[in-house]
């Protein structure tokens, strides 16, 4: 997953598959308001629970964008 942080149009999140199943489409809404669609592809590293990381282009666009709390709402499931 490293190669993109887009996968068919919407952002790539590493999701806990235990809380949100792999594959599925998610509107992710930041404190500002701000939202975009992303994809639960990856379960990432360090990912527990009721977390996601967002995939970005590069370290420092993942500091800058740094850690936040987001609503989550599941527009689609994907496959088991």
């Amino acid at each position: 997953m490293r190669e993109t942080q887009y996968y068919d149009g919407y952002r790539v999140i590493a999701v806990d598959p235990d809380v949100i199943t792999l594959g599925s489409v998610v509107t992710v809404r930041l404190d500002n308001g701000y939202e975009f669609e992303a994809i639960a592809l990856d379960t990432g590293g360090g990912i527990d629970g009721r977390e996601i990381d967002v995939l970005t282009a590069d370290r420092d666009s993942a500091m800058q964008f740094g850690r936040q709390t987001v609503q989550i709402k599941i527009n689609g499931e994907g496959a088991d």
